[in-house]
């Protein structure tokens, strides 16, 4: 998901700079899909779907598969609160950002940065978080 998002910021970044930076003009979904320029974006925003899909549907496979069944539907739903407040949290940097005046591709930069870092912190954190969890299966 980090590296696709990457890429999608420096092509959002070369797009407004070969559009110029007082243009903001909008292009309607027809006009967007014709110019070859934004294959990249669409390709980009396709593996991260698909990315996001292979993290989380394994996730919630899991998390059933753990769980007693009399807690399972909890569980699930905690999982749902949290992913609830990561949006939210999320919408609220977002805002902060172009609040700011910062660019689409800078926004998508820093959420870039932000899932490399989760990443690497989760990627850090893997083997140990596995040695404690009560489910070693």
């Amino acid at each position: 998901m980090a590296l696709f998002a990457t890429d999608l910021a420096v092509c959002a970044w070369s797009l407004s700079a070969a559009r110029g930076p007082g243009d903001v003009s909008v292009l309607d979904w027809r006009a967007f899909l014709a110019a070859p320029e934004h294959l990249r974006v669409l390709v980009d925003v396709w593996c991260m779907a698909m990315a996001v899909g292979w993290f989380s549907v394994p996730l919630y496979a899991r998390l059933q598969q753990v769980a007693e069944p009399s807690h399972r539907a909890r569980l699930i739903a905690a999982n749902n609160i949290v992913n609830a407040l990561f949006i939210l949290m999320s919408a609220a940097l977002v805002g902060g950002l172009l609040a700011f005046g910062v660019t689409l591709a800078g926004v998508l930069g820093v959420t870039a940065a932000l899932q490399g870092l989760f990443c690497l912190l989760a990627w850090s954190r893997h083997r140990a978080m596995l040695e404690t969890w009560p489910w070693k299966n």
